[in-house]
């Protein structure tokens, strides 16, 4: 179907990154997940991501 939009794989997004910020600053590999976790307010809840997905806050 012409003009329709999919969703890009995590290499494809890799791949458009090569070369546009210092290679030091690219992540290591992507996750992507169908949706994200959100408050009554809209905000991000970064404690369930924590939780489900095993990484701990820094800082």
């Amino acid at each position: 179907m012409p003009g329709a939009i999919r969703e890009p794989s995590a290499g494809e997004l890799l791949a458009h990154l090569q070369g546009l910020p210092a290679r030091c600053k690219l992540p290591r590999s992507l996750l992507l997940v169908p949706e994200l976790p959100r408050g009554a307010t809209g905000k991000l809840l970064k404690g369930p991501l924590r939780y489900r997905y095993g990484s701990t806050p820094t800082g």
